[in-house]
């Protein structure tokens, strides 16, 4: 069996306060982490045309 691990969540001031010093950049839901992509120029460039091609 696996180990249960507790989930911590986190508000969204400290989310906020967390991202300004992260190496990577993350997605907050729901009081929890997940990291992006990053800041690529292809990933920007296919985000751009799914967003502006509707």
């Amino acid at each position: 069996m696996g180990t249960a691990v507790a989930e911590k969540f986190i508000t969204l001031d400290e989310y906020i306060e967390f991202e300004k010093t992260s190496a990577s950049k993350h997605e907050y839901r729901n009081g929890k982490l997940y990291e992006t992509a990053g800041k690529r120029l292809p990933h920007n460039l296919i985000s751009c045309e799914i967003l502006y091609s509707t």
